[in-house]
């Protein structure tokens, strides 16, 4: 029996209505800049990379002052120190304090031809007696092998507040064979990256605790030797009811345009300083949560788009364990990936949150956000609806592959693309296994909390 059209044109006015919210949003990708996520509003770039240059700058006073190998830590953490400088630098060159800090960062290295290379004339009228009378005895360290002691205790408070200030003025005192002085000058910058090392601290403790839980898991599973197979016959419930791919591309079209239109509307409204991630990452919930809201009316699926909460706490352990398993091979392969295209430190999309003022209220607005809600939203669009709807009628691979690539293309990361497409894939086998959102949230989840407590330890006020 043939069902009537009854209601064809209510479909064909839908059609007709998501067809036009394309077309403005295609408009307003080629004439227009705010698209969600997009790099060109990170703010404060170069406060944000010399930012990190200080902290590694302060990681290797820490780790020498411990006696655990100079010469390691040299290579390591005064190299990342310099690219972060450098990158600093590049972003603006008219930076002062960047270009200072690159010059002295590479005269610590014994590059002391490139040092001096940096060094630019400076208008002597605009700076202060005392503060030119600094920067005339470092560049006496900069460019001489044999700096005079007077030079170094004249700048010794202004370079200390400096990155790598406290580095040149032990250079210089070695490079007059007074070695105590120059060892006494680390211990003094190392004691005051104390708060530094606080957070190094707990990030370690966060970052080992969510990939023990992968390891700890494997082997578990290894003694164990045990698979749970479905009972034959017994049927595997639909990710979701009444959803295919019409809703799924409706659910994008959406999110595409109302995060535009969003945007707009925050970036005319003054948030202050401490309302600054609030207002980053606002549209893009707000309108992931309009394009949800329209899937569930029209849909009015009895699965709640996936959060399926039985079993919840298997659900979670699975998907923190697939966190744990997958964190470091991803954020290797965004790191590679990153320098090889020469990209900045700061591309992350994360990045720009932590330039907030750096109050409690501020970080646990962040945490929360990118955190927890901020998954949460993604998980039910990208995987309850795109990657379900898709699934309606591709194969797991196919609506995996094209709702991964949708999820890595969201955040607008040339050098994160790769590694956002794996995570998508990732996600999308944890719904696909668990029959519920609630394991990929919790991957993903794991996953932002991971880079959290690694980006504000990098990226965090030196003395907070």
């Amino acid at each position: 029996m043939e069902s009537t059209p009854q209601t064809d044109w209510k479909s064909g006015l839908r059609t007709a209505a998501f067809a036009v919210l394309g077309a403005a949003i295609l408009v307003s990708i080629v004439v227009g800049p705010d698209v969600p996520f997009a790099e060109e509003r990170i703010p404060a770039e170069t406060s944000l990379l010399m930012r990190g240059g200080d902290n590694f700058m302060g990681a290797y006073y820490i780790v020498v002052d411990a006696g655990l190998g100079e010469d390691r830590a040299e290579s390591l953490f005064l190299e990342h120190a310099h690219r972060f400088y450098r990158a600093a630098m590049d972003a603006e060159p008219d930076d002062f304090h960047a270009r200072l800090s690159t010059m002295f960062v590479l005269r610590g290295l014994g590059m002391n031809k490139e040092a001096a290379d940096l060094v630019t004339p400076w208008r002597r009228g605009q700076f202060s007696g005392s503060e030119r009378k600094a920067l005339g005895a470092a560049y006496a360290m900069v460019v001489s092998q044999h700096p005079a002691p007077s030079a170094m205790e004249t700048a010794h408070d202004y370079l200390f507040e400096m990155g790598p200030g406290p580095l040149l003025i032990a250079t210089a005192y070695r490079d007059i064979d007074d070695e105590a002085r120059a060892q006494e000058t680390l211990a003094e910058a190392a004691a005051r990256s104390e708060p530094l090392l606080r957070r190094l601290i707990i990030a370690t403790v966060v970052n080992a605790l969510i990939v023990l839980s992968g390891v700890v898991w494997v082997v578990w599973r290894v003694l164990r030797r045990k698979s749970r197979a479905r009972p034959e016959g017994e049927a595997e419930a639909p990710l979701t009811m009444s959803l295919g791919p019409r809703e799924a591309v409706e659910a994008l079209i959406l999110w595409a345009f109302f995060s535009t239109a969003f945007a707009q509307v925050v970036s005319a409204v003054s948030w202050g300083e401490e309302g600054f991630a609030l207002a980053l990452l606002s549209p893009s919930l707000l309108a992931a949560i309009v394009a949800i809201g329209w899937v569930w009316l029209v849909t009015r699926p009895g699965s709640a788009l996936g959060w399926r909460l039985s079993s919840l706490g298997g659900n979670a352990v699975l998907g923190v364990v697939a966190a744990g398993l997958s964190v470091i091979p991803v954020l290797l392969l965004y790191s590679f990936l990153l320098e090889l295209r020469g990209g900045s430190p700061a591309e992350n999309p994360l990045v720009r949150l932590l330039t907030v003022p750096d109050s409690l209220l501020a970080r646990a607005g962040i945490v929360i956000g990118v955190g927890l809600v901020g998954p949460a939203v993604e998980e039910m669009l990208f995987r309850g609806i795109v990657f379900a709807g898709l699934r309606s009628r591709w194969s797991f691979w196919a609506a995996a592959g094209g709702s991964a690539a949708l999820f890595a293309f969201a955040h607008l990361s040339l050098a994160g693309f790769a590694s956002l497409f794996l995570l998508g894939l990732l996600f999308a086998y944890l719904f696909e296994r668990s029959r519920s959102l609630v394991a990929p949230w919790a991957a993903h989840a794991a996953f932002n909390i991971f880079n959290l407590a690694m980006l504000m330890t990098l990226f965090g006020s030196f003395g907070s």
